[in-house]
């Protein structure tokens, strides 16, 4: 006899047990429609505790937020092409809008003096319109988190001098030398070449573009660069702003300018690691970058 009643009370608990199991399920699954609905960023919860449904909530759970943080980084990229495109527009207006006055001025010259002058201007014009635009999806590049970076033990002097070195002929023309400190021995850092070429010439085309008087570059032992130079005016407000995307020194931008350089440069610092900054003091506006070192 009790031998019978122990059989029904484990049949029916059998019973109970694959009703609450079965109404979880259904619960779970209900659950997964209003989140896909609603787009909802609510995680999946639950009122029966087993191995088996930890690991099936816990699972679902990590893919929803894996979904979102897909989501947001794709919304990301779509506002930072809708702004990109934005820009493109604004930047490139005016000097198109000059160059086709000079094209109308190269049909009706009447000279090989001017029809020379007026080539030149338009081939100029072309040249800044195809930096702003290699520039601004070069920024759409670095922005990616899958961005590919190959970092290798770099000399901060050897890669420093050889960039400065390209503007020789602009420092020459503006009756500037360069002042460099640094110390004997190589400065190795943790860098890659290829977007090393996308910090040094930027730094150093904002400094040209917007500061006065000689550059100074600065290389420390422990692996930091400092780039500085003097600016006319007052600046008020946080420097780090210049790193902002279409930020620029002056309150809009130009045809020399597509606010773009330093958040390049940024975008390029942190991909290696590292971490960069400006500050001023006084009239001397600095921009400091920081490697890890091997």
């Amino acid at each position: 006899m009790l031998y019978n009643y122990l059989l029904l009370f484990l049949l029916v608990s059998l019973l109970v047990y694959i009703h609450l199991y079965r109404s979880e399920i259904k619960k779970i699954q209900q659950q997964m429609v209003d989140i896909k609905k609603r787009e909802s960023n609510r995680l999946l919860t639950q009122g029966l505790y087993t191995k088996e449904l930890n690991g099936l909530v816990g699972t679902i759970n990590e893919t929803l937020m894996k979904e979102r943080e897909l989501r947001l980084e794709l919304e990301k990229k779509e506002a930072l092409q809708q702004e990109l495109l934005t820009n493109v527009s604004h930047d490139i207006r005016t000097p198109l809008t000059s160059l086709d006055g000079y094209i109308q001025l190269l049909i009706t010259a009447d000279n090989l003096e001017d029809e020379e002058r007026y080539l030149s201007i338009i081939q100029n014009r072309l040249e800044k319109i195809s930096q702003m635009l290699d520039q601004m999806f070069l920024y759409m590049k670095l922005e990616d988190a899958h961005y590919p970076v190959n970092l290798e033990p770099l000399d901060l002097k050897q890669l420093s001098l050889s960039r400065l070195f390209n503007f020789y002929d602009i420092f020459q023309s503006k009756g500037q030398e360069p002042q460099i400190n640094m110390p004997n021995e190589p400065v190795w850092v943790e860098a890659s070449e290829d977007l090393m070429d996308q910090v040094l010439p930027n730094v150093i085309k904002n400094a040209l573009l917007h500061g006065q008087g000689d550059l100074i570059l600065t290389i420390k032992e422990e692996g930091s660069l400092h780039i500085s130079n003097s600016f006319t005016g007052s600046y008020q407000g946080d420097p780090n702003i210049l790193f902002e995307r279409f930020s620029t020194g002056s309150a809009s931008r130009s045809e020399e300018s597509t606010g773009l350089g330093l958040s390049i440069a940024r975008s390029a610092v942190e991909k290696m690691g590292g971490h960069i900054e400006a500050k001023t003091e006084g009239q001397v506006f600095t921009v400091s970058i920081y490697f890890n070192q091997p």
